[in-house]
């Protein structure tokens, strides 16, 4: 039995181009828009092979884990040019920076950790994740991310990765917080748009310094 796949939206493809215009390979290209299409239309869990089996089948699964594992490519341009998509699209009132906790049964995953979660009133095994949406009238769409690092996850990298800059390894949710937001206003460019914090448990005085010049609303 086949299963009759959708054509595919030409919407889709004209965004990944966009997207993935810094991509060195073609064949990077073509395999980054395959991912995204994947991620959008695959049901069930997202992982490569279930998005593999959706947009190439058994062939397509070894060529996009190495993608998205050990390909040679730089996301900060990705992220770039969907803010900049966005900039022009959605045209944005505002960059929203909120936390996200993400339960996790082990403790492989990057940042993970025992943390107290105030929503909760409990002590949850997981990561911290400070994502930045772009927000608009009606809409809204996550544009940037970075993982809030616990103290021996920060030395583990140091050890294994001394190049990576210290300002790429975050501890504090604000320290994110402020990453995400810097970030996003250099690649959309003007007008600066004003940042809207949720962080609950914020220090006003350390926000107030670490946003001076920003429009911010916390």
């Amino acid at each position: 039995m086949t299963t009759e796949r959708r054509p595919a939206n030409p919407v889709v493809g004209d965004v990944c181009a966009e997207l993935f215009a810094s991509l060195p390979r073609s064949d990077q290209r073509r395999k980054g828009e395959l991912y995204v299409r994947g991620l959008l239309e695959a049901e069930g869990r997202k992982s490569v092979r279930n998005i593999a089996a959706h947009v190439g089948g058994r062939a397509a699964e070894q060529s996009l884990h190495h993608f998205v594992a050990a390909s040679t490519w730089e996301w900060a341009p990705v992220r770039a040019a969907l803010a900049r998509y966005l900039e022009h699209t959605l045209r944005p009132r505002a960059w929203v920076v909120r936390p996200t906790v993400i339960s996790k049964a082990g403790t492989e995953s990057v940042g993970v950790a025992p943390r107290f979660v105030s929503g909760l009133g409990q002590v949850v095994n997981s990561q911290v994740a400070l994502g930045a949406w772009a927000v608009g009238e009606e809409h809204g769409c996550p544009v940037n991310w970075r993982l809030a690092l616990p103290g021996r996850w920060r030395e583990s990298i140091r050890s294994r990765s001394p190049r990576i800059p210290e300002s790429e390894l975050a501890a504090h949710p604000l320290d994110c917080a402020v990453r995400v937001a810097d970030q996003l206003q250099g690649w959309a460019g003007p007008p600066h748009r004003p940042v809207v914090l949720d962080l609950a448990d914020a220090d006003p005085v350390a926000v107030d310094r670490r946003l001076a010049g920003t429009p911010y609303i916390c």
